[in-house]
């Protein structure tokens, strides 16, 4: 589990069918729709862990207790990411997608 820009999400790690690694990064949160009312938005980014995303800069970390019960969560986590560097890009680009619905006061 990850904290993006406040809203918690899941990093998944995965080697498919062909053994080829995957990662993807997955979140749901109220929104407002067009005509204002609340629905729940489900957004999953997907990256092949053979990316090399260019200058990723470090994910925006939590702080205090979820900081703490999300790192919790991660050790019971038995694989280990081989590149962290695509994780911290899909968690960048998520961030900034957030950052922009709540600049447009489009977040319930």
């Amino acid at each position: 589990r990850v904290d993006i820009a406040g809203v918690v999400g899941q990093l998944l790690v995965f080697t498919d069918g062909k053994g080829l690694r995957w990662h993807a990064l997955t979140w749901q949160w109220p929104v407002r729709d067009e005509d204002r009312s609340i629905a729940h938005e489900r957004i999953t980014l997907l990256a092949s862990s053979l990316a090399r995303p260019a200058q990723a800069r470090p994910p925006p970390r939590a702080t205090g207790v979820r900081d703490a019960v999300l790192s919790a969560f991660n050790l019971l986590d038995p694989d280990r990411d081989t590149n962290p560097s695509v994780s911290h890009a899909l968690e960048n680009l998520a961030a900034d997608m957030i950052a922009e619905r709540l600049a447009h006061g489009d977040a319930a």
